[in-house]
């Protein structure tokens, strides 16, 4: 199913348009002011933009393309035109569906794509990996309104969700000297034996349900490297009611970047903003 860039439908009297003839010819799309005002449209855009995640020296990235039956001019960082600078096509990236930014893709390995059948597919590589064999920074996990009614990333808040039994961090079990943990009795105790191990590492806690874990400055050397929290396990329901998930504890979340320092972004979506092209006057609102 195929979109158009610009989609209009366009009336007369009441009457919607079929056709446009200038000196004798049927014209076949209109412009005006750099919005499309005739249903047909040349260049069109085929189906949804595809999106796919590539493995490339150790990390993961975003990318997202699209096909289009003209060749355009332009890269994903600098945004895509016609050869008739009818309309430009720039791609926004965004980690939750909610805030969108420009400038954040770079044109993938193989930016061009021949697809032999008169169409080609352009693809752009987000800026920001999704993930990395190699990166660093704060682990995180936590439960419940602890800071200025942000949640944790442990959504179970269930009150047996302590005492804390093990600890795994960079897939290596941590011996603290005075398990088992209950929170938020043990929370000072608790702390001082993993800092022991991790220095700068807090525990903070102010109910059984309302506690968090945080331990600085660690770096990954692969991609899955187990890092938990563990309790007694219980029995819960599954989406279909059926009690048997196991709840044994809660994994770590992290702010962390790569190698080079750029910051990780475990989700990541793509969509494409059109706009007039460079042949209409900048400073007329279509």
């Amino acid at each position: 199913m195929g979109t158009h860039a610009f989609p209009r439908t366009a009336y007369t009297k009441g009457a919607e348009i079929g056709q446009v003839f200038v000196q004798g010819e049927e014209a076949e799309f209109v412009f005006g002011r750099g919005t499309q005002i005739l249903p047909t449209l040349g260049a069109e855009i085929y189906g949804r933009t595809e999106a796919r995640v590539v493995l490339d020296a150790n990390e993961r990235w975003f990318e997202m393309g699209f096909r289009m039956d003209h060749l355009l001019s332009g890269n994903a960082a600098t945004g895509w035109t016609d050869a008739g600078n009818y309309f430009r096509i720039e791609p926004q990236w965004s980690p939750d569906l909610i805030n969108w930014s420009m400038g954040k893709f770079i044109p993938a390995p193989t930016p061009v794509v021949d697809n032999g059948d008169g169409t080609w597919s352009y693809w752009s590589r987000a800026i920001h990996p999704v993930d990395s064999a190699v990166k660093t920074g704060m682990l995180e996990c936590s439960s419940g309104q602890l800071y200025y009614g942000q949640p944790g990333n442990n959504p179970n808040t269930d009150t047996r969700n302590t005492p804390f039994t093990a600890l795994t961090i960079l897939g290596v079990v941590r011996a603290l000297g005075g398990f088992p943990y209950t929170m938020p009795t043990d929370a000072a105790r608790m702390q001082t034996d993993l800092a022991a191990i991790f220095p700068g590492a807090t525990v903070e806690a102010s109910s059984a349900t309302v506690w968090r874990i945080r331990i600085p400055n660690q770096t990954f050397t692969a991609f899955l490297q187990l890092n938990k929290v563990f309790w007694p396990g219980y029995l819960v329901a599954d989406m279909l009611g059926f009690i048997d998930a196991l709840v044994d504890g809660a994994f770590f979340a992290g702010n962390l970047v790569n190698s080079a320092g750029v910051a990780i972004h475990p989700k990541a979506f793509g969509r494409l903003k059109i706009t007039p092209g460079t042949r209409y006057d900048p400073f007329i609102t279509p």
